[in-house]
């Protein structure tokens, strides 16, 4: 065969593969042809906009025509019902936290990254449950890739108590001990939510809880008693969290349970002292004292230890100077139930305060040396005299001048 005829059998297919286009070019010009009659632009504001609304077909639409599953949202914060998209934010983690699972799967199929952050270092795994959350997993998630504040995907599985997701975490590697940047922890996050059968998972398989003391762990880890009257009233003052709401006690509530836990209290010995123990119990608990805007249940426990005159609580309420419950609603930067219990106690609470005067903590230093000008008496200033000249921190030091002076005067005056 000579040359000339190779070329005419030739011909007609370089022709046709030149005349053909590849078939993902064809699919991606049809698919924006597709939007174009659906009056859709093909950009990434359109292709934001059809995620963040849940439009599978178009968010498909968009992908075969070639738009990256990883643009990012660039406009303002936006709130969506119980969601928001910040700036930053990427199709899969908007996705994610708005439940799109459909949505999700198709980004995961187009290849999108699985540990860009968007907005406030929100990252894909930290919103992902079940299948997705595996998915991410499988292709390449970081397990410990931290958020705002130092955030694990660990540590936000344990505040809302998802026992498939830890397992699944874990078994995957995430370090079960890991802080944030103030120091918390997996275990620390599911005992200051009430997740109790999230805090038993991560004691089962490890976590380090020594930094919880015995009473700590058995209100943590214990059942409570329904039926019993004043871990009824008690519960009444707590606030009910759910994911998109925070409910607090009722006004009628605020106001009625102190004065009946008080009044069981007087009744008699053994019901003081019932009263008492549960009481401390809540100024103990984390879930009572880190409850999100105002910690109602654990002020409302202070000032009734405070007004029982419970010496039995000494201990507890000078290891809680520092805390006042303003967790997110600010009172007044005079607000300090812990101060005002212990000097209703008085004299008794002496020699702790005392002690607590070279506490490792500054602000509890500071506080008990205010706490012991309200006390008065000798003992209390002899403390202070000491602990001043021991007192290594010029503020601190500060403050233990200024108390004692006030002590030593005709007319102490309070702050």
């Amino acid at each position: 065969m000579n040359v000339t005829k190779i070329l005419a059998l030739l011909l007609p297919l370089l022709l046709t593969s030149f005349q053909s286009p590849p078939q993902a070019v064809v699919d991606r010009q049809e698919a924006r042809e597709k939007l174009g009659k659906l009056n859709v632009a093909y950009n990434s504001d359109a292709f934001i906009e059809s995620v963040i609304n849940g439009d599978k077909d178009n968010v498909e639409l968009f992908l075969a025509a070639g738009m990256s599953p990883d643009v990012k949202y660039r406009g303002k914060i936006l709130e969506i019902g119980n969601h928001i998209v910040g700036t930053g934010d990427t199709p899969l983690i908007i996705s994610l936290r708005f439940h799109y699972s459909e949505i999700s799967w198709m980004l995961l199929e187009f290849g999108a990254n699985v540990n860009e952050p968007g907005y406030a270092k929100c990252f894909p795994l930290l919103l992902a449950e079940g299948s997705l959350a595996t998915a991410l997993l499988d292709r390449g998630a970081d397990v410990n890739q931290r958020g705002y504040a130092g955030t694990t995907a660990l540590i936000w599985a344990a505040e809302k108590g998802n026992l498939e997701t830890l397992n699944l975490l874990l078994d995957r590697g995430a370090d079960i001990d890991a802080q944030t940047d103030s120091g918390r922890t997996a275990a620390m996050s599911a005992a200051g939510a009430r997740k109790r059968d999230a805090f038993n998972l991560l004691q089962a398989r490890g976590a380090d809880v020594s930094n919880f003391s015995e009473r700590q762990l058995r209100i943590i880890t214990a059942a409570q008693d329904p039926t019993d009257e004043v871990t009824r009233l008690i519960n009444k003052l707590y606030s009910t969290v759910t994911e998109h709401s925070i409910t607090g006690p009722s006004l009628v509530d605020q106001e009625q349970v102190p004065k009946l836990l008080l009044a069981i209290a007087n009744g008699s010995t053994d019901s003081r002292d019932k009263v008492v123990d549960k009481l401390i119990d809540v100024v103990e608990d984390p879930a009572a004292k880190t409850e999100p805007l105002f910690a109602t249940a654990w002020t409302n426990a202070v000032e009734l230890l405070g007004k029982l005159r419970a010496v039995e609580a000494i201990n507890v309420l000078v290891r809680n100077l520092d805390e006042t419950g303003q967790n997110g609603i600010i009172i007044s930067i005079h607000f300090r139930p812990v101060q005002t219990a212990l000097a209703r106690i008085g004299e008794p609470a002496a020699p702790r305060l005392a002690w607590a005067l070279s506490d490792p903590k500054k602000w509890i230093r500071t506080e008990a040396a205010w706490t012991l000008f309200q006390i008065q008496g000798a003992r209390a200033q002899d403390a202070l005299e000491s602990a001043y000249n021991d007192e290594k921190d010029e503020d601190v030091k500060t403050v233990f001048t200024d108390v004692l002076e006030r002590m030593n005067s005709p007319w102490p005056v309070f702050r």
